[in-house]
């Protein structure tokens, strides 16, 4: 049986960098969220919240992403890419169920994947892998990180009515409780973690790959002609795309080794 005391096993803190970006996710894409109700981050104190990874969330087929409970105020716990050298490194030195091993050399023996279409940006590819992490799949990742810090605000709203529905909607089931508004699982997904958010997210990353593709190019390219082209493109997309792109650009300034 997997619970909170499962993901805390093994757990590991991002580092530093990671947080650093994920920051600036959060403080950018809080202005995303439909109708202001991303404000609920600003009561937040991240600096003095635990963003962990939970091997636990990667040996498993139940599809977890992340989790926070009140027993553990100040830690979001999330599940690593499969892909982090850092998470390959150290499930070679885990203690791990039978079934949990399988999921693990499964992971282990997959090729380590790096973004060689960016490499003439000499970026930290480690870090990069971890930004794609964050906004890949209609932004997966970092739209439930702000579902887990959505339930720490309601938490820190009304300790006593969370708990009291945290318990009521367990013995009804997750899938119905994320269908009532009562719920905070069904408040959650009304107010942050819906499809509009999804949708920014997964443009955003669109507009990522583009601005990091085109500038790829551009590192290296020795056509006049061909400089105008991409710069052209550049020029369009930020046109087009304003605070994506100048997000983007202080986004590559972060990446770079």
């Amino acid at each position: 049986m997997t619970t909170i005391f499962s993901y805390k096993k093994n757990s590991y803190n991002l580092t530093k960098d990671e947080k650093d970006v994920l920051l600036m996710f959060l403080n950018f894409f809080k202005y995303e969220i439909p109708d202001g109700n991303g404000s609920y981050i600003a009561m937040l104190d991240l600096d003095k919240i635990d963003f962990t990874w939970s091997p636990a969330m990667a040996l498993n087929d139940q599809g977890v992403f992340g989790s926070w409970i009140f027993t553990f105020k100040d830690e979001v716990f999330l599940r690593p890419a499969e892909d982090s050298a850092e998470f390959v490194k150290r499930l070679l030195s885990m203690n791990l169920s039978k079934n949990e091993r399988e999921f693990a050399d499964n992971i282990i023996a997959s090729k380590n994947y790096t973004f060689v279409q960016f490499r003439n940006l000499h970026l930290n590819q480690e870090l990069l892998k971890f930004a794609m992490y964050l906004c890949e799949n209609e932004g997966t990742m970092l739209s439930t990180i702000f579902h887990e810090l959505y339930h720490k605000w309601q938490f820190n709203t009304s300790k006593m009515l969370y708990i009291i529905n945290f318990f009521v909607f367990l013995f009804t089931g997750y899938e119905f409780s994320t269908k009532s508004k009562f719920s905070i699982e069904g408040d959650v997904r009304i107010y942050v973690d819906n499809d509009e958010l999804h949708r920014k997210l997964s443009k955003f990353y669109n507009v990522f790959y583009s601005f990091m593709y085109i500038h790829n190019q551009l590192a290296v390219e020795k056509s006049d002609e061909r400089k105008e082209m991409l710069i052209s493109q550049l020029n369009d997309l930020e046109t087009a795309e304003n605070r994506f792109y100048v997000f983007c650009e202080k986004l590559l300034e972060k990446l770079k080794e």
